[in-house]
């Protein structure tokens, strides 16, 4: 590596007819602060609740302090966006920090305070410097220099970091360029880089941040700072060549020098690397596919204060707006990239797998209800002769899951198609064996997530009078096969980003409960029970992945939970409306306590980097549960009966509403 700056002083001077691009670079970093390439670090993540955010790095996350330094000066004719702060940014449209974290400041703004700022400065290299020095030398506004303007705002109580803040950091393709102008050892600048981005990790951990992203440096020899270079085709590829060695080299050692466990206080920080530079390769590859016309050249000259695309109606279609820094249609893509990294760093993709297997769970219950309402009305009057005694049950539900610990709303529609066989000359003639086949249709609102499963199903259960009570009893199985995709039309993602996967779903539920009832012949009926129930369901093997994002692996996954019912009232008058007609509405009442719930352990593989993992949990813990049902059962003969019911089920945050109609018929 120590001989690239020599190759990279070759390729400056054979370059016949153009500036030199030393001189060009020194004129840029005049106007501009020289800072990152290619938004060294766009991101943007899911809402982290009150826990603090915060950005530290270049221009890539820049919101004004960078313009905000007294000694440098905004071109007149420039298209810098001016926020309602009054400061510019470093592109023609809002940043990503400012998109993501509504209600973040910028360090220049004189009224900062909260838990949403923004430190990072266009220019900033990862030590206390921008660069280059020679712009403001008296100025300090590196990395490590904004993590001591933080320390000040926490000293004077501007800020504080709360438990689960985040905090965001970008350098380092400042440092290169530095190196590369000045003709310093690229090698050292890389090593400096990794030096001080491990010294602002340990600061920030130490200051209480749990959750650390550093963004990786991109290929900015497709810029168009370079790509306007006036070269022969073998020059170009030695450059691009060079170059991409380079910020290889670099994105190599940063995942190699932040690769070991960072622990404060027996505590583990987790630090998570954000690949920029496969976005960059994805829209390069194919820019119609992300709104992209134009990849190569730029709509200002920043050198000649020049717009070089005045109509406003053609720069829709430009990734970059000036030959360093993209446009806000970029921002706002880049943005929607790193969501599916960060949703994996949040939880998100936990919570998702707890929602699918909540839809299994809810299948379950599907057709536990079902076997019971037969039951609950007064058992169907049985045929004679004594063979066997065959019902068909139709259920249709709809479950929906409502908000509570980060997880999205989901609605389940659950249709079945079963029958219940009975042999009614057995000791136990409430012995009843129930098969058929499930689908289940789900939608999780906001998120874009889809899904759909379906398979067989089978149920055994019994009730067994014992005089002074009932002692009913029931295990039930299923197999179901779901596909899910991640909706293209959501904001989470884009046309180019729509995720697929597919798992084997196994489902159990094993049920064991004491009743008694208090009725009153044809006119009403109480009834008081006790008992639990076990629910169980397996991911096996789940892999999901998308075009851009990372590959999700869920191995036998396994969502528990034992509930017992502590107490159900049911309260159930009956009168006859007409003599095909009899009309029943019940109200059912319980209090569960949920022991144990369990969720999932994702791993996340990142895209590029087969060696390194993100591993996450997600433990709800025990849970009281407050569960209302009213139903309507209409027996419409003594072999049919219609049961309708709704129940709004509560556990903490968390909200169940579902919707159940059954319809059975005896033959």
């Amino acid at each position: 590596m120590k001989h690239l700056p020599s190759v990279f002083t070759f390729v400056i001077k054979t370059c016949a007819g153009a500036r030199g691009l030393r001189r060009f670079l020194r004129r840029t970093a005049a106007r501009t602060g020289l800072p990152a390439l290619l938004l060294t670090a766009i991101l943007a993540a899911p809402s982290v609740g009150r826990a603090g955010t915060f950005v530290f790095g270049d221009s890539g996350a820049d919101m004004g302090n960078y313009w905000a330094i007294p000694e440098i000066a905004m071109p007149p004719g420039s298209p810098y966006f001016r926020g309602s702060d009054g400061l510019a940014r470093l592109s023609n449209g809002p940043m990503w920090p400012e998109l993501q974290f509504p209600g973040m400041r910028t360090w220049a703004d004189p009224h900062r305070s909260g838990d949403r700022i923004n430190y990072a400065f266009g220019g900033a290299k990862s030590d206390r410097e921008l660069s280059p020095d020679e712009i403001t030398p008296q100025a300090e506004f590196g990395l490590l220099s904004q993590l001591d303007l933080f320390d000040t705002d926490i000293a004077a109580g501007k800020t504080s970091v709360a438990a689960g803040s985040t905090a965001f950091l970008y350098a380092g393709t400042n440092d290169l360029f530095e190196a590369l102008t000045l003709g310093q050892d690229v090698d050292a600048k890389i090593a400096d880089i990794v030096a001080n981005l491990k010294t602002a990790v340990n600061r920030l951990a130490e200051r209480g941040v749990s959750k650390i992203y550093v963004s990786e440096v991109a290929d900015f020899a497709y810029a168009p700072a370079f790509l306007g270079l006036d070269l022969s085709a073998e020059q170009r590829a030695l450059l691009e060549t060079t170059l991409n060695g380079i910020t290889e080299n670099t994105r190599q050692a940063v995942r190699s020098g932040l690769a070991q466990p960072v622990v404060v206080q027996g505590k583990r920080v987790d630090v998570i690397i954000l690949p920029l530079n496969r976005l960059f390769q994805a829209v390069r590859a194919n820019p119609g596919a992300y709104g992209f016309t134009q990849v190569t050249g730029s709509i200002y000259d920043v050198s000649a204060d020049r717009m070089l695309v005045p109509d406003v109606s053609q720069q829709t279609g430009y990734f970059f707006l000036d030959s360093l820094h993209t446009t806000a249609h970029a921002q706002a893509l880049e943005g929607r990239f790193y969501r599916a990294f960060l949703n994996v760093g949040e939880g998100w993709e936990q919570r998702k797998v707890a929602r699918l297997t909540d839809s299994g769970i809810s299948a379950l219950d599907t057709i536990r209800r079902t076997i019971e309402a037969p039951r609950a009305s007064g058992t169907l009057v049985t045929r004679p002769g004594g063979a066997w005694d065959i019902s068909l049950l139709t259920p249709v539900s709809v479950d929906r899951y409502e908000g509570g610990d980060g997880r999205p709303s989901l609605r389940v529609d659950t249709e079945a198609f079963l029958l219940g066989m009975r042999w009614p000359r057995i000791p136990t003639p409430n012995l009843q064996l129930t098969a058929g086949y499930l689908n289940q249709d789900g939608k999780a609102d906001s998120n874009g997530l889809r899904f759909d499963s379906n398979g067989p199903v089978v149920a055994l259960s019994n009730r067994i009078p014992l005089g002074w009570a009932d002692l009913g009893a029931s295990v039930s199985r299923g197999w179901l096969r779901m596909k899910t995709t991640r909706s293209s039309d959501a904001s989470l993602v884009f046309p180019a980003f729509e995720t697929r996967g597919k798992t084997d779903l196994g489902i159990e539920q094993a049920t064991l409960n004491l009743s008694r009832r208090y009725a009153r012949e044809d006119d009403w009926a109480v009834e008081l029970s006790v008992g639990g129930r076990y629910s169980r369901a397996t991911l096996d093997g789940f892999h999901e992945r998308g075009d851009l994002g990372m590959d999700l692996t869920y191995s036998k996954t396994r969502y528990e939970s034992a509930r017992a019912v502590t107490v159900a009232v049911f309260v159930a008058p009956e009168w006859t409306a007409a003599s095909w007609l009899r009309i029943r509405p019940e109200l059912a009442i319980t209090s569960e306590y949920e022991f144990g719930d369990r969720d999932t352990t994702v791993r996340a593989q990142l895209p590029d980097t087969p060696g390194l993992w993100l591993d996450g949990t997600l433990d709800r813990g025990d849970r009281w549960r407050a569960i209302a049902e009213p139903r309507l059962q209409l027996r419409l003969s003594q072999h049919a009966l219609a049961t309708l019911s709704y129940s709004y089920e509560r556990s903490g945050s968390v909200e169940r509403h579902s919707f159940w109609l059954n319809l059975s018929q005896r033959f």
